[in-house]
């Protein structure tokens, strides 16, 4: 059995139906950034939770998984507790991939 390499697991999951739809979803975009940035900041989800809650907010570390997961029902007030202790958001600017009336590829 031959190792495969992290991006040749991710060619092959998108060539799966639904896959390359779902990685595509902003929750799970947002998922994969917000974790990103906590693991820059070497925080572990506990500290995150900690500092969200010392801003006088509340936030489960179940919550914070689900986030990083990806998963569809977060509230925007959840997002915003978690980039603030994060650092802010300097913008979100959202890029369209395709004209979905042309069915053609959108370049930016």
């Amino acid at each position: 059995m031959s190792k495969k390499s992290y991006e040749d697991l991710m060619a092959t999951l998108k060539t799966a139906p639904g896959v390359s739809e779902h990685l595509n979803k902003h929750s799970v975009i947002m998922g994969k950034k917000i974790l990103k940035r906590r693991l820059q900041l070497g925080l572990t989800q506990k500290e995150v939770i900690e500092a969200i809650r010392s801003n006088n907010a509340k936030i489960t570390q179940a919550t914070l998984s689900k986030v990083e997961c990806g998963d569809d029902n977060i509230t925007s007030k959840t997002y915003d507790k978690i980039f603030n202790v994060l650092g802010g958001l300097e913008d979100i600017e959202p890029k369209f991939t395709r004209d979905p009336k042309k069915n053609e590829i959108v370049y930016h």
